[in-house]
């Protein structure tokens, strides 16, 4: 009985490990990792792509200017040694200056925190709302916008 109290216990207190939003902000706020983000003055280009909603539209569309405010809406950030299933919001590709191109993957989530990822790893950063505006706001200013549902999948028939 000791042995399944004691177990119980343990495994309460790590499922309780995760900090709050608040406590990974304040732990942003005094530490500055290294970001996985280029500078807003090294970035050529920005490419939108937000994957087909219920209605099968797809939004996409080229942010050429304004970087600082998209990057600073994920800064300051780090990894997330523990990430949670999120649902995807769509993706940045960023191009810099020097034509190399770096994929950030969005998230949705119902934290303060932005959840996003690059390659292999997550990061927790900056702010969901402060995301949420910089779309729309690099949306209204694009100088095309694509909403247009991807084009109906050819049936195959048997033989």
């Amino acid at each position: 009985m000791k042995r399944c109290l004691l177990l119980l216990i343990v495994l309460l207190g790590i499922g309780c490990s995760r900090p709050s939003d608040e406590t990974a902000r304040t732990e942003l706020a005094t530490s500055a990792p290294d970001s996985p983000l280029p500078e807003a003055a090294n970035v050529k280009q920005m490419h939108y792509k937000q994957p087909p909603g219920r209605d099968g539209k797809k939004l996409e569309f080229d942010i050429l200017d304004h970087f600082e405010e998209f990057l600073n809406a994920l800064t300051p950030n780090h990894i997330d040694p523990h990430p949670d299933k999120w649902e995807s919001l769509g993706v940045l590709t960023i191009t810099a200056k020097d034509g190399t191109k770096q994929k950030v993957v969005l998230f949705t989530s119902h934290q303060q925190l932005e959840p996003f990822n690059i390659g292999h790893t997550f990061y927790l950063g900056g702010s969901s709302s402060g995301v949420q505006e910089a779309i729309k706001s690099a949306r209204q200013r694009a100088p095309k916008v694509f909403t247009e549902p991807d084009p109906p999948k050819p049936k195959r028939h048997g033989k």
